[in-house]
């Protein structure tokens, strides 16, 4: 396996490692003693800062390789009902699609779906509705897609909304669902995000050296490769049971 590039590393571990061992490697960065007792940070404060660090890893590979960890998740259509909510945890919503005959909704922006379909109004409909006329626009409303025009017909599951998913790890036997060799940035981004502010320059420089190191194949990790073959992204829930 390929080793740990910070210094501090606890030594033996592999490429691929749980939440609850990048803690640990965290504390030993961030000078907190071992095992369940704390210093500066308690445990949960620690498990926010490695779910902050691995969003920000996981947006680094999207901006090379978006299909990366797109996720899909279905919805039904609500006759007279314009307003759909977002996946949980979805940070980018690549597209929506009509699952009945699979065409693709057109994102629109809010001002071309005021002038084309009309305000919404208390029951949901919209104004200059053409009778009978499939929904076959979208935009952002919120953390809402509305549609236009408004569905005349129920159909479940009937739309398929392609999305990112903000990848998380609840618990301490969740192992990230990113590539084994960006790992070691995941544990370096906790450690700066961590830092005081107050600490001594030379730490802060130690971190941002060490997540610069984890991040030297970054692009070879992360982007698709030359011949067009999709790296698929661990599913670490199956492999934890959940």
């Amino acid at each position: 396996p390929a080793p740990w590039r910070y210094s501090s590393r606890v030594e033996g571990c592999g490429e691929s490692v749980n939440r609850g061992d990048m803690r640990e490697m965290l504390k030993v960065l961030l000078q907190e003693p071992a095992g369940d007792e704390t210093d500066q940070w308690t445990i949960p404060q620690l498990n926010q800062l490695l779910n902050r660090a691995l969003l920000w890893v996981q947006m680094k590979v999207v901006r090379i390789n978006p299909g990366a960890f797109l996720s899909i998740d279905t919805q039904a259509i609500v006759s007279g009902t314009n307003i759909y909510a977002f996946p949980v945890g979805a940070v980018a919503i690549r597209k929506i699609i009509r699952t009945r005959d699979g065409k693709r909704l057109m994102r629109q922006p809010e001002g071309y779906m005021d002038v084309t379909y009309g305000p919404s109004v208390g029951t949901g409909l919209s104004t200059g509705v053409v009778s009978g006329r499939d929904p076959l626009d979208w935009c952002p409303f919120g953390r809402y897609a509305r549609v236009g025009p408004v569905p005349n017909e129920a159909l479940l599951n009937g739309l398929s909304f392609q999305y990112i998913p903000s990848l998380t790890m609840a618990v301490d036997a969740n192992v990230p669902a990113i590539t084994e060799g960006l790992h070691d940035a995941i544990v370096n981004k906790a450690w700066c995000l961590g830092i005081r502010p107050n600490a001594d320059i030379s730490q802060k420089a130690a971190a941002l050296k060490s997540l610069e190191d984890s991040l030297a194949d970054f692009d070879n990790l992360a982007a698709v490769p030359a011949d067009g073959a999709i790296q698929i992204m661990p599913d670490y829930d199956s492999i934890n049971g959940l």
